[in-house]
C-alpha cells in the first residue's frame, strides 16, 4: 500500500490508477463517484484549510503575494480530472447518483447511467424525457434542498 501526504501525490496515484485500466474496460460512471467519493474525502481536509486560510483580511505581517496568483482549483475538478471527467460532469453525474438515491424510482436512469457510460446523454434524456421527477429531484439536490 503507498502512503501519500500531498493532493498532488494522490492525484498523481489515482491517474496512475486510472491510466493503467486502459487494458481493461473504462469504468463505469457509478465505478468512477464511488472512486471519487474515496478522494472527496481525503481532499476535504486540505481543502478547508486552504479555504480557511483564505477567509478575511489578511493577518499584520502577512507576506503579500502580489496580484498574479496560481490559478484556483475546485476540489470536484481535481476529483474529476483524478476519475476521467470534467468537474462538471463528474458534479452532474453526483447529482443524478444522489436524486435516485433519494427516489427509488429514478434507479433505472442509473442503471441507463451505466448502460450508456455517458452522462450527458443520460442527463438530457432524463430531462426530456417522461420522468420530470428527475428534474425536480436534481433540482432539489443541487439547490440543497433534502
Amino acid at each position: 500500500m503507498r502512503q501519500v501526504k500531498t493532493l498532488g501525490q494522490v492525484l498523481a496515484a489515482l491517474k496512475a490508477e486510472r491510466d493503467e485500466n486502459t487494458c481493461r474496460e473504462d469504468f463505469r460512471p457509478t465505478e468512477a463517484l464511488a472512486i471519487g467519493e474515496r478522494l472527496v474525502k481525503m481532499l476535504k481536509p486540505e481543502a478547508e484549510k486552504r479555504r480557511e486560510a483564505t477567509q478575511g483580511r489578511p493577518k499584520k505581517g502577512a507576506k503579500k503575494t502580489g496580484g498574479k496568483l496560481p490559478p484556483v482549483s475546485k476540489t470536484r475538478d481535481a476529483v474529476g480530472e483524478a476519475v476521467g471527467m470534467s468537474g462538471s460532469t463528474y458534479a452532474n453525474a453526483k447529482a443524478m447518483l444522489a436524486a435516485a438515491d433519494a427516489d427509488p424510482s429514478l434507479r433505472p436512469i442509473v442503471v441507463k447511467l451505466d448502460e450508456t457510460g455517458s452522462v450527458a446523454v443520460t442527463l438530457r434524456s432524463a430531462i426530456a424525457g417522461p420522468s420530470s421527477r428527475f428534474c425536480v429531484g436534481l433540482s432539489m439536490r443541487s439547490s440543497g434542498v433534502q
